[in-house]
C-alpha cells in the first residue's frame, strides 16, 4: 500500500477589500485502509501569510495554489519532516512493532 500525504486547506482567513490571505489553516493527512475499514489519519495546521506585492484574486484560488505557498514559506525541508511524520504514524497503525498490555 502506497501512503500518499495529502494538503488539504480547512480555512482562510482574508481582508474582505481586497482579498488578501493572511492566515491558512490545513491539515495534511493519509488516507488508508485497515480491516476493510477506510480512515484518514491528520495534524491539523495553521500558518500566517505575508502579504505578496500581488495578490491573485480570492476566488481564483485553489487548494494546489495555497498548499503551495505553504510549502514555500516552510521549506522543503519541513515539507518533507511532516510527510515522513506522518507516513511513519501511519506505518506504525498498519504494521505495530509494539504493543500494550499485560500477559495475564
Amino acid at each position: 500500500m502506497t501512503l500518499t500525504p495529502n494538503w488539504r486547506i480547512t480555512d482562510l482567513t482574508r481582508d474582505l477589500s481586497d482579498g488578501y490571505v493572511s492566515k491558512v489553516n490545513y491539515v495534511v493527512e493519509i488516507t488508508y485502509e485497515q480491516d476493510g475499514i477506510s480512515h484518514v489519519h491528520t495534524n491539523s495546521y495553521e500558518i500566517n501569510l505575508g502579504k505578496p506585492e500581488t495578490l491573485i484574486p480570492y476566488a481564483d484560488l485553489t487548494n494546489d495554489t495555497v498548499a503551495g505557498w505553504i510549502k514555500d514559506l516552510i521549506g522543503a525541508e519541513a515539507v518533507n519532516n511532516i510527510e515522513e511524520s506522518l507516513t511513519s504514524t501511519v506505518t506504525e497503525i498498519l504494521t505495530p512493532t509494539t504493543g500494550n498490555g499485560l500477559p495475564w
